[in-house]
C-alpha cells in the first residue's frame, strides 16, 4: 500500500513539496501549517493529513451536518472558541489556520492527557477529545452508536460493528489517503 500516513510518529517531519495528497496548497499555507505544527509539538504531516481527510483542505461549509472550515468545526465548537460559524466560513485558508492553531492550543491545554504521537491521537483530539482514548489500542471505542454525532460519522465505521473505534478511524483515514494518492496519478 505504500507509505502509511496513519503510523507517523516523527514529530519533526517536514511537509512534502508540490501538491499535498492531490490537493493544491500554496507554499505560504504549507509554511504556516508547518510553523503551527512545530509550535504545538505535533507532526506537520499529521496536521495536513487531518485537514485533508476532514475538509480536503477547503474552507467552505460542508453540506453534510452543518460543519465548516479546515477542521469541519461544528457550530458549538466555533462558538466555544469565540467565533460565529459564519466568521470562520468567511476566512481564507491562512486565516483559518489561525483558528486551527487556537483550537489545538485550547485542546492541548484542556486535555492534559493528550500528547498526540500519531495521526489517530491528533484526529481524536479534534473529533472526540473527551473520550478519544489517548494511549489506548485500536479496539478502544471513541464514539458509540447512540452518540448524538454518530449518524453523521458512521461512514468511518468501516467494519460496521458497534461504534467507531480507534482502529476504525485508522482504517478510514488510510482509505481516504489512499483515495487521494490514487486520484493524483
Amino acid at each position: 500500500m505504500g507509505e502509511s500516513f496513519c503510523q507517523s510518529s516523527n514529530k519533526s517531519s517536514s511537509l512534502r513539496d508540490g501538491k499535498y495528497v492531490g490537493i493544491e496548497v500554496t507554499r505560504e499555507f504549507k509554511s504556516k501549517a508547518y510553523q503551527i505544527s512545530t509550535g504545538l509539538g505535533i507532526n506537520p504531516n499529521d496536521l495536513m493529513t487531518l485537514m485533508a481527510v476532514e475538509s480536503k483542505i477547503a474552507t467552505r461549509r460542508s453540506p453534510y451536518g452543518g460543519r465548516g472550515g479546515l477542521l469541519q468545526f461544528i457550530d458549538s465548537t466555533a462558538r466555544l472558541m469565540g467565533y460565529e460559524p459564519e466568521q470562520i466560513q468567511a476566512m481564507d485558508g491562512l486565516q483559518q489556520l489561525d483558528v486551527v492553531q487556537e483550537y489545538f492550543q485550547l485542546a492541548l491545554g484542556t486535555y492534559t492527557q493528550a500528547d498526540p504521537q500519531n495521526i489517530i491521537d491528533l484526529y481524536t483530539l479534534m473529533f472526540s477529545p473527551n473520550d478519544g482514548g489517548f494511549g489506548q489500542g485500536d479496539d478502544f471505542e471513541i464514539m458509540s452508536v447512540d452518540h448524538e454525532y454518530y449518524e453523521g460519522n458512521k461512514h468511518m465505521n468501516l467494519d460496521g460493528k458497534g461504534g467507531i473505534t480507534r482502529g476504525d478511524l485508522r482504517a478510514w483515514i488510510e482509505q481516504e489517503m489512499q483515495s487521494y494518492r490514487d486520484n493524483r496519478r
